[in-house]
């Protein structure tokens, strides 16, 4: 990938694409890009115009939609695009319906866990960047730095999931 890695932050809040560009500008500087979609109902023209390496999704919209009805929509367009959820009305229960419906990472909290969510974003943009030397065939899936680590996280999600279900 050339350019900046762009990042897409599916929120209603104005205050909060705000608040976590200036995060990432000081985190990333130039090699990352903040894309803001205020509305979900503009979701597929941002996505059929843009290329995103990771999506934030705010669980609470202001219509009624949540982050995870769009999961699916993220999907559909086949970017391999790295998924998280960021919400402030977190909890173990919601998260683990996250990682169940296919998101990559979940970040409790807003404003007071930015640290968090720029390591969550870095780990997701290295993932992403992982995965498309694989689709590229620049290196295979066994090579990938992140495949041992990869297999560690699906057994500790199961493992949540399992846990929250009792």
């Amino acid at each position: 990938m050339t350019g900046p890695a762009k990042v897409l932050l599916v929120d209603d809040d104005e205050t909060m694409y705000v608040i976590y560009r200036n995060r990432f500008q000081e985190a990333f500087g130039d090699s990352v890009t903040l894309d803001h979609c205020p509305q979900d109902k503009m979701l597929d023209e941002m996505l059929a115009s843009e290329h995103y390496a990771v999506v934030i999704l705010d669980q609470m919209l202001q219509n009624g939609t949540t982050g995870l009805d769009l999961v699916p929509t993220i999907r559909r367009f086949g970017h391999g695009s790295r998924i998280l959820m960021n919400s402030g009305y977190g909890s173990e229960e919601l998260a683990a319906r996250a990682m169940e419906a296919g998101v990559d990472g979940y970040v409790l909290g807003h404003k007071e866990n930015l640290d968090e969510l720029v390591r969550t974003v870095e780990t997701a943009l290295d993932s992403h960047s992982c995965l498309e030397d694989i689709r590229m065939g620049i290196i295979s899936e066994s090579e990938s730095p992140l495949h041992h680590r990869c297999d560690m996280l699906r057994r500790k999600v199961r493992e949540k999931v399992s846990a929250v279900r009792r």
